[in-house]
């Protein structure tokens, strides 16, 4: 259970807007804060749980550390269950918000 805790805390979590739409599991999402493109895909529950994602949609990324420009989409529920996530969603927000306020 360790190894799989170290390997979530490795991920970055960045929050885009989806600008297009590849196919039906798999975006092209611009980082708000840096306008870098990262190529999003939908696995598992995510799948399920958000089938019908638009253009102009903003969205939570898992982006490795070691390739920042592909990612997997982070749903509520793993913010639900991961604190560590959670709180890292809160921090994006909070920058977002002092983004819009300047």
């Amino acid at each position: 259970m360790e190894k799989k805790d170290k390997k979530k805390r490795s991920l970055k979590l960045r929050k885009g807007i989806i600008i297009a739409a590849i196919n039906r599991f798999q975006y092209l999402v611009e980082d708000i804060f840096d306008s870098e493109i990262i190529n999003m895909q939908l696995y598992g529950k995510g799948k399920m749980v958000c089938p019908g994602l638009n253009v102009g949609d903003e969205v939570y990324v898992a982006v490795s550390p070691f390739d920042s420009n592909r990612g997997a989409m982070v749903t509520s529920t793993l913010f639900k269950t991961d604190n560590y996530l959670f709180g890292k969603k809160l921090k994006l927000d909070k920058k977002q918000k002092q983004k819009i306020n300047q």
